[in-house]
């Protein structure tokens, strides 16, 4: 450890080490600082194109928004990225068919095995589908706009598409060619608009923003016939505005409901299991500077949690950086969820991006978006932004919490001074 702490300036080998010192004086495993394994900019990216908007990920393959790229200004694009030598490499750009000033497509992506749709939201809201034939991605299917589209998510042959007039959700299923319209599901009376959406298997959870009242979140369950209510979930601490069902994730028998304005817009992530066919609230996480936590959520199977907080402050970093996002990694070890990781970006030198409003995992690898990033080869960062990055993370299990993460808390720290010494010229 001597070793690396040698690379560190006095200041910051004090941080660690007194950082380390704390926790093991308090006899617990301290979380992990981690930065990504390797950052995803489009191959033509430039100011302002909001590359990392959405993100999504299926296999070997990951689908970023980017809903202001040129060369049609504000038209849009989505970006396929491929695993390949244990990296993630540009597959293909995918366009709107008819692509126009202003279309933003790209403003949501979903994606699932060799299907992926994306959304357009003007000027006729439009979700566009795409499949890939082992060589290339092709349009396929321009689904009917819908008002106020959101964000769409696909599970196996399934298709789900939030709607805000009225707000329900349309649910479609694939049909060897495209995707033909299932059922639409009404949210119940006095809902707004549906929020989160989430899909796992013949499960979907929906977040319901009441006008008046408490907020709340639906599991409807397919029963071979037709989807139907299985259960309404609420908040364990009653009614108060917290925008509970903002962001929304399940997989198996756990579910996640994403609370961004809990306690002052502190933020808040509800966790759910299905126990002998009910429903039960388990655990309220929270973070200690997680400003917006639980603005998106996610979940790798049913032991592995991200959660992302847009607005988190960078404590790790002796400058203080502001407001610039976090994404908190959980591991549930048999009774309860446990923080193990914040997921940090690399160069989120620069105050008020938007790290972490965008996450998608699978297995033992996430992807966290930022579309208000600015690359380091932009020697004007500190006055353009919007150009947007995508950041992957390896979040297998941590085999423990000794040399191999004090190391990548000394690694993290190297790089948020060298950021430092970047934005400061």
């Amino acid at each position: 450890m001597s070793t690396y702490l040698a690379l560190l300036p006095n200041a910051l080998a004090y941080a660690l080490l007194s950082a380390i010192a704390a926790a093991t004086a308090a006899g617990a495993q301290p979380w992990t600082p981690q930065i990504e394994a390797h950052e995803l900019i489009a191959s033509d990216h430039a100011w302002t194109r909001r590359f990392g908007e959405s993100v999504a990920i299926s296999g070997g393959a990951m689908l970023i928004g980017s809903p202001a790229s040129f060369p049609i200004p504000q038209a849009g694009a989505a970006y396929v990225f491929r695993r390949a030598g244990g990296v993630f490499l540009e597959e293909q750009q995918l366009h709107s068919p008819s692509p126009a000033n202003g279309d933003h497509f790209g403003a949501a992506v979903a994606i699932a095995g060799d299907v992926a749709a994306v959304s357009q939201p003007n000027p006729t809201t439009a979700l566009h589908i795409y499949t890939w034939d082992g060589v290339s991605w092709g349009h396929v299917q321009t689904l009917p706009g819908m008002r106020g589209l959101g964000t769409p998510v696909l599970s196996l042959d399934v298709l789900a598409v939030p709607d805000a007039e009225p707000a329900s959700v349309h649910v479609y299923r694939w049909n060897g060619s495209g995707f033909a319209l299932e059922q639409s599901i009404v949210a119940p009376a006095g809902t707004s608009h549906v929020a989160g959406l989430a899909a796992s298997g013949d499960a979907l959870l929906v977040g319901l923003r009441r006008d008046a009242g408490e907020d709340t979140a639906a599991v409807y369950r397919w029963n071979g016939a037709s989807w139907s209510l299985e259960q309404e979930l609420f908040a364990s601490d009653g009614p108060t505005e917290r925008e509970f069902g903002a962001s929304a994730a399940i997989s198996g028998s756990v579910a996640l409901v994403g609370a961004p304005t809990d306690n002052s817009s502190s933020g808040a992530v509800y966790a759910f299991r299905q126990i002998g066919g009910v429903w039960t609230f388990q655990q309220k996480l929270t973070a200690i500077s997680g400003d917006e936590f639980g603005a998106s959520v996610a979940l790798a199977g049913a032991k592995s949690a991200l959660v992302g907080a847009p607005s988190a402050d960078n404590e790790v970093s002796p400058f203080g950086l502001l407001d610039v996002g976090a994404v908190y990694h959980y591991r549930w070890n048999g009774t309860s969820w446990v923080q193990r990781r914040k997921l940090l970006a690399s160069n989120g030198s620069f105050v008020y991006t938007d790290f972490g409003n965008a996450i998608a995992a699978e297995g033992n690898v996430a992807v966290a978006g930022d579309p208000k990033t600015c690359t380091l080869e932009n020697e004007d960062c500190a006055f353009v932004m919007d150009e947007g990055s995508a950041y992957v993370f390896d979040i297998k299990p941590p085999s423990s919490c000794g040399f191999g993460a004090e190391l990548t808390v000394a690694l993290a720290l190297l790089g948020a001074q060298r950021r430092a010494r970047v934005s400061r010229g």
